[in-house]
């Protein structure tokens, strides 16, 4: 009963400072763990981006087994990019100078409750791996929605022209005992109902969904 209330407060705290014009929800962060598998200075180096930032498979960061990881932390759980290239030199000093060859990109969601491990191979071959942080052990390993199912949901609501479709919609999700949503996902389909008390209504109802 004591964690339901905890929920429920949870909700009503965004309720009163959303109307206000501040947002009470944090984004959450989780990490991202860059690991060099098998390449030293008898290979190619590698330059990976993320995010606008580079990193460097000749840097010394954590080796370990043959591998060589960076571990960026505090990245918001939404979509980022990756970009990896091969470099012409293996020399550190020329990194910033050396020819480039494109090898691969990707954009990924980063979720809740998940750092992920991206591994750039000697034959330049790119592997992601998730692995669970444990911060969804108190719901019970119940996981949010992924990012691109609660997209296409954010979108069903907002494409309903009336506000009594757009709550009826919210309302079967919350009630689809199949559906989890982390309180961020929650405030953003809160905001796309006007009348306050159908927004109590629905934020009492997500409780049962609330995964953080």
């Amino acid at each position: 009963m004591i964690h339901i209330q905890s929920k429920i407060n949870k909700i009503s705290i965004f309720l009163l400072f959303n109307f206000a014009g501040v947002s009470t929800f944090a984004q959450s962060t989780q990490s991202v763990n860059i690991i060099f598998n098998g390449i030293s200075n008898t290979t190619k180096n590698y330059k990976v981006i993320l995010d606008g930032n580079s990193f460097f498979s000749n840097k010394n960061y954590i080796s370990n087994n043959n591998q060589n990881t960076v571990t960026i932390d505090n990245l918001e759980t939404i979509k980022h990019t990756i970009k990896v290239y091969r470099l012409g030199n293996n020399n550190p000093r020329y990194n910033s100078t050396s020819k480039s060859t494109f090898v691969y990109s990707k954009t990924f969601d980063l979720r809740e409750g998940y750092d992920m491990d991206i591994t750039i191979n000697a034959n330049g071959r790119v592997q992601f791996s998730e692995n669970s942080t444990g911060a969804n052990e108190e719901s019970n390993d119940k996981t949010p929605m992924a990012n691109y199912e609660f997209n296409q949901l954010l979108q069903s609501v907002r494409s309903k022209f009336s506000q009594s479709l757009k709550g009826e919609t919210e309302n079967d999700a919350f009630n689809n005992s199949n559906n989890y949503f982390s309180t961020s996902q929650v405030r953003q389909l809160l905001i796309l109902i006007t009348s306050e008390s159908d927004r109590v209504d629905l934020a009492k109802l997500s409780y049962r969904s609330i995964t953080d």
